[in-house]
């Protein structure tokens, strides 16, 4: 399709390498392209734990299969969103944003768990020890001990002169 710019012909950016939405999305191209058929829903909600998980996938696979790669949650339009949701017969209250904002939330919680300690100060060594407690809330560190291959630890405790298994055992048993 061509069409005018500038006062010269040039193919629409649908038609590139380089699609994006179009500005009004018509109920044909929300028909032809975004309604999920009987397969991919199936394969999507053995993939997804709730709703909005489900509504996130169908939309990025469908924008996916039109786009040639997957868009960020607010270059999605509405009018595809809402389309998805009634296909998969969701409630109106299963929104696209509230589904990735709950994915970011729980992916900060434990990369948080995993932060590595900064530069010795009191004010960081206050934060480290408030991290420290937060993993000791989680459960007794004997418990995770006992499900870890011998191997491994092995490895790992070489890699940073790290304590052995049997040491991590015997804290374990001491702290709870």
């Amino acid at each position: 399709m061509l069409v005018v710019v500038w006062g010269l012909w040039v193919t629409s950016i649908n038609r590139t390498a380089y699609p994006r939405f179009p500005r009004v999305v018509t109920a044909r191209d929300l028909a032809e392209n975004f309604t999920p058929v009987d397969a991919e829903v199936a394969w999507a909600r053995g993939r997804t734990q709730d709703e909005h998980h489900l509504l996130m996938l169908v939309v990025w696979l469908k924008s996916h299969q039109r786009l040639g790669y997957f868009p960020k949650i607010g270059e999605v339009p509405t009018a595809v969103a809402g389309h998805v949701r009634e296909a998969l017969g969701l409630a109106e209250e299963v929104k696209l944003r509230q589904a990735a904002a709950m994915t970011a939330s729980r992916r900060s919680e434990f990369d948080r768990l995993k932060d590595v300690a900064k530069a010795a100060s009191l004010g960081k060594f206050k934060e480290r020890l408030a991290l420290l407690g937060a993993i000791d809330a989680l459960g007794p560190t004997g418990t995770w001990l006992q499900s870890v291959p011998p191997g491994k630890v092995a490895h790992f405790a070489g890699k940073r002169g790290s304590p052995t298994r049997p040491t991590c055992a015997r804290w374990a048993r001491t702290s709870g």
